[in-house]
């Protein structure tokens, strides 16, 4: 969607122990592990932000490992990760 962007703060993201590992031993790039491999993250759901916290209750509640991983903001940059 255009002026939107995904602004998501590194840490936040929620990393695996193996991500490290492959960083570290493949001298990957953290922008890099970040593109290649998303860090793990996998599925994502896009809610309002009133109503995030209640999303993550019910997934939750249905056996996801689901946390809040960042906001949209107004910009033409795609994804922001700082």
């Amino acid at each position: 969607m255009k002026n939107l962007s995904a602004y998501i703060k590194k840490s936040d993201v929620q990393i695996l122990p193996i991500f490290d590992l492959i960083a570290k031993t493949g001298n990957v790039p953290e922008h890099d592990m970040f593109n290649t491999y998303n860090m793990g993250v996998g599925m994502t759901v896009v809610v309002d932000k009133s109503e995030a916290d209640k999303a993550v209750e019910v997934l939750k509640a249905n056996g996801e490992d689901a946390y809040i991983l960042g906001e949209l903001i107004e910009s033409d940059e795609g994804v922001i990760i700082e």
